[in-house]
């Protein structure tokens, strides 16, 4: 059986999305098995809106034959899905799709995608003359002005199965999508005991923030709740590639206002090391269109103390004072006053066992055999039956 991976976020082989890593993961263990992969985006560079619309225009190249494999699998949100649905038509091969994400409104990339993509291609007619109806319809909607909730949602229907990575992504697309959907959490390698750090108060508490410099994630608020919790150090580990204009901005807000208890750093291979060196996993989401965080996760997995807030399907592990602490989402003072009680109430006793019961959780619902073998089985069933 031969997989053929669809991915955004795939350069060369090269993992740059969480998602993505999570599939070619899967990938791997099939590999082990005596059945083999092949990566089919075709991909220039980091994730971005040319990225992007150098990856859809080589679907317009697609045709059957291209690729030879038993079925597509792909990940990412339902404009994603749309797009795999399409390369299903094309190539003529079952797909699976992992809806990982939602479109976020009125992103960048749609209107870079508009301008680049049409102003250089959609005058001309003659490129249209042989793309499918439904390829043009995807494009269309985007030229017009992304409807794209409904639109992308239906489109989701042209995959032969869709797997949600949480209840929360299930219940968005339930409205329009036509078939069962299935819930499959992420799957998250356990850490061996020995690896796991202690956890303790220590006189000078210490945050980090790990993830994309996404302001809808939160990594400005780092900055605004540190300056109101002078005596405690905040640590801020970012993907510097995927948003260099806001690490330049936090870089001159630290500068400016001196802010002495705010380290910024790139990208570290070993976030289990960085977890291990501090008091809580600080995560001040204003909006997060996808499956709870990984590092939310793999926190969690780490036995680090979160503290985050109520949005997307962060609830469905986070409970509040049980397997975690929830914060508001957007007031500073409201949210540095929580910290300040979260510190004050709580022990190092009490800390282990919130940090123990999240560990449960993530283990119960993202076990990474689990997660492989409910994907083995549905390509498995797919390609016997097509």
């Amino acid at each position: 059986m031969k997989i053929l991976l669809f991915e955004p976020f795939l350069i060369k082989g090269e993992n740059l999305g969480g998602d993505a890593k999570k599939l070619v993961q899967l990938a791997e263990d099939l590999e082990k098995q005596g059945h083999s992969y092949e990566i089919i985006t075709e991909n220039v560079g980091p994730m971005s809106s040319w990225q992007n619309y150098h990856i859809i225009k080589s679907i317009f190249k697609y045709k059957k034959g291209d690729y030879t494999g038993d079925v597509i699998l792909s990940s990412g949100t339902p404009f994603w899905g749309a797009l795999t649905g399409l390369v299903r038509k094309k190539l003529g091969i079952p797909a699976i799709f992992y809806l990982t994400h939602i479109n976020y409104p009125k992103s960048n990339f749609y209107n870079v995608l508009k301008l680049n993509f049409f102003n250089i291609i959609y005058p001309s007619k003659n490129f249209f003359r042989n793309i499918d109806n439904t390829l043009f319809e995807v494009f269309h909607a985007v030229f017009d002005g992304l409807k794209t909730k409904k639109f992308f949602l239906k489109k989701l229907n042209y995959v032969d199965k869709v797997i949600a990575s949480c209840e929360y992504l299930k219940n968005y697309i339930k409205p329009v999508y036509n078939k069962k959907v299935q819930i499959c959490y992420p799957g998250i390698k356990e850490i061996p005991e020995k690896d796991l750090p202690e956890n303790k108060l220590d006189d000078e508490v210490k945050f980090l923030y790990f993830g994309a410099l996404d302001l809808r994630r939160g990594p400005l608020k780092i900055i605004n709740i540190a300056r109101k919790l002078k005596s405690s150090k905040f640590k801020i580990l970012a993907w510097p590639e995927y948003f260099p204009a806001t690490k330049d901005l936090i870089k001159r807000i630290i500068k400016r206002y001196q802010i002495r208890n705010v380290e910024l750093l790139g990208y570290c291979d070993d976030f289990p090391g960085e977890f291990a060196k501090v008091n809580f996993v600080l995560l001040p989401y204003l909006y997060t269109n996808y499956m709870p965080p990984l590092v939310l996760l793999e926190a969690m997995s780490m036995r680090r103390p979160i503290i985050t807030t109520d949005v997307g399907a962060n609830s469905e592990f986070i409970t509040d004072q049980e397997s975690g602490f929830i914060i508001d989402t957007k007031n500073t003072n409201k949210q540095s006053q929580q910290i300040q009680k979260i510190i004050k109430n709580n022990n190092t006793e009490k800390l282990t066992r919130i940090a123990d019961r999240a560990a449960e959780i993530v283990k119960d619902k993202c076990d990474w055999q689990k997660f492989s073998n409910n994907f083995k089985y549905e390509i498995e069933k797919i390609v016997s039956t097509k």
